[in-house]
């Protein structure tokens, strides 16, 4: 298990955290209800970053 591994996690658990709460974060909280469209796209840049992390972390660089 390396770091990417954590820290792909960690943000894949934020992320579910996030849609189940019905907000997220960029530079302020963003309300699923309030700003629908701008919630996706930021959950959708969240949920892009947490697995790409995850997916970088199955290749070995040495």
């Amino acid at each position: 298990m390396d770091l990417n591994f954590i820290i792909g996690g960690g943000l894949l658990l934020w992320v579910l955290y996030d849609f189940f709460q019905g907000t997220t974060w960029t530079y302020r909280k963003i309300y699923r209800a309030y700003e629908p469209v701008l919630y996706w796209i930021v959950f959708l840049i969240w949920l892009g970053i947490a697995l790409a992390t995850l997916w970088s972390s199955s290749f070995v660089w040495d």
